[in-house]
């Protein structure tokens, strides 16, 4: 096996690796953010401006995620066009 072969799975392995670490973490906060947000809601001593406040940081937490999967996303797109032209 060549080199550039071997550097093609290497990176396929390490993106592979990636999809399912964020998938993981993507199930994890999902299930962290529906346990607290039952507490919030249901918890009558909690402020509105706070559960207002925790209704924006979750959305700003998922936003932040999906910002992460398009940019790894992309950096792994160029990365294999990058090993495919090159010789």
């Amino acid at each position: 096996m060549d080199t550039k072969a071997t550097i093609i799975k290497i990176v396929g392995i390490n993106k592979e690796n990636f999809e399912k670490s964020y998938n993981y973490i993507v199930k994890l906060q999902d299930q962290a953010e529906q346990r607290v947000n039952t507490f919030v809601e249901d918890t009558a001593f909690i402020p509105g401006p706070v559960k207002e406040f925790y209704k924006q940081w979750a959305e700003t937490a998922k936003n932040s995620r999906d910002a992460l999967k398009k940019y790894a996303d992309e950096g792994y797109q160029g990365l294999e066009n990058y090993l495919a032209t090159t010789a």
